[in-house]
């Protein structure tokens, strides 16, 4: 890409949205925008419907490729999706959007673990270009908000992919439904390693692939999955249920669990070291993953795509090693009196995903897809 289309599409990408997060610096500030979005979302499906049924008239076909092209027009709004920017404008984020250290919950790029990034290193990033995102709280897990844009617009693109996949294997088996959804998981792994992350901001976001991910699942779930949003009802759309952003959301969109990955040794160190000064000033060792305990149940969850979705470093963790931090609890007189810092998150459940872990009776391969 050349240099001069790189820098347009960065800077009007985080112009007013940030565009990476850091989910180190400071965790528990932060606001739940979980009804809000629930209710946005279910009010535009249901106008979206309503009208379609209306253009309609006594025409008794459902028109799918309509009802997705409407649905994309509304919700997969670029460069940052509407619902992420209602978030900003809601009383819920007290100041203007345009101003980085009014807004709620967002690390300034001067005191997060970016900061010393310097331009040698990396242009954008040293200018604050993509940094950072507001930290909100959706279902149990904590992410940045530029996730939700991930969800609806990156998300869309990994379904459209499926869907092209689909029609070539011209199949419906197990296995061809598994090579569409990996070909559909490269459109993360190409732009996170290119024009999304690394050739930008210098950051490989394992997060935004989880969010990506999420998305697909949530477009398939519109009317092609076994419990669709929508269906089609003597010729007119159907409400089938309601739109819970809390049955797509994991821990694997929080970046201090579902690690990053950067350009080059040396914007890793800077983010070593910032997380060796937070770890020296909280008195707890911060390192990522923060809650190893999560990325066993993101394994369960992700199944045979867990390799693709999570960082390696998330993925690399074994059972053992929280046997190992069980034992620290003993040692350190915890038991029974509450948990370490650095392990209370990850109590959290990610009872989201439609509670895929108890739906799929421990396959792992079905849980996305019931």
């Amino acid at each position: 890409m050349p240099k001069k289309m790189l820098l347009s599409f960065v800077m009007g990408l985080n112009c007013v949205y940030g565009g990476e997060v850091d989910q180190f610096t400071d965790r528990e500030h932060f606001v739940d925008v979980t009804k809000k979005i629930n209710s946005s979302v279910n009010d535009k499906i249901f106008s979206i419907t309503d009208s379609l049924n209306s253009e309609n008239g006594q025409n008794e076909k459902c028109d799918k490729e309509r009802l997705y092209n409407t649905m994309e027009d509304v919700l997969d709004t670029e460069p940052a999706s509407i619902i992420e920017k209602e978030i900003y404008n809601s009383k819920t984020f007290i100041g203007q959007i345009f101003s980085r250290e009014k807004r709620v919950m967002a690390i300034p790029f001067e005191k997060s673990i970016y900061a010393n990034i310097t331009s040698e290193i990396n242009f954008f990033t040293a200018r604050g270009y993509s940094c950072c995102s507001a930290i909100v709280k959706i279902g149990n897990s904590l992410v940045g908000t530029d996730k939700i844009s991930h969800f609806f617009t990156h998300g869309k693109l990994y379904f459209d992919r499926y869907v092209k996949a689909k029609q070539g294997l011209g199949t419906t088996d197990i296995e061809a439904e598994k090579k569409a959804i990996d070909l559909a998981l490269l459109v993360g792994e190409e732009k996170e390693e290119g024009e999304w992350g690394k050739w930008s901001t210098g950051i490989s976001s394992y997060g935004d692939r989880a969010a990506n991910f999420g998305g697909f699942v949530f477009w398939r779930d519109v009317i092609d999955s076994g419990n669709p949003i929508i269906k089609c009802k003597n010729g007119k759309w159907e409400i089938a249920r309601k739109f819970n952003f809390s049955d797509y959301v994991t821990d694997g969109w929080d970046e201090a669990i579902n690690c990053s990955s950067y350009q080059d040794a040396k914007f890793a160190k800077v983010v070593d070291d910032a997380l060796a000064v937070l770890s020296i000033n909280s008195g707890n060792k911060i390192s990522c993953p923060i809650n190893k305990e999560s990325c066993l149940v993101l394994k369960a969850i992700y199944g045979v795509y867990a390799e693709k979705i999570l960082h390696p470093k998330c993925y690399a963790v074994e059972a053992g090693i929280i046997l190992d931090i069980e034992k620290q609890k003993l040692s350190s007189g915890l038991e029974g009196g509450g948990d370490s810092p650095m392990i209370n998150e990850s109590k959290r459940d990610n009872k989201g995903f439609r509670n895929d872990i108890e739906k799929s009776n421990g396959s792992s391969q079905e849980i996305f897809w019931k």
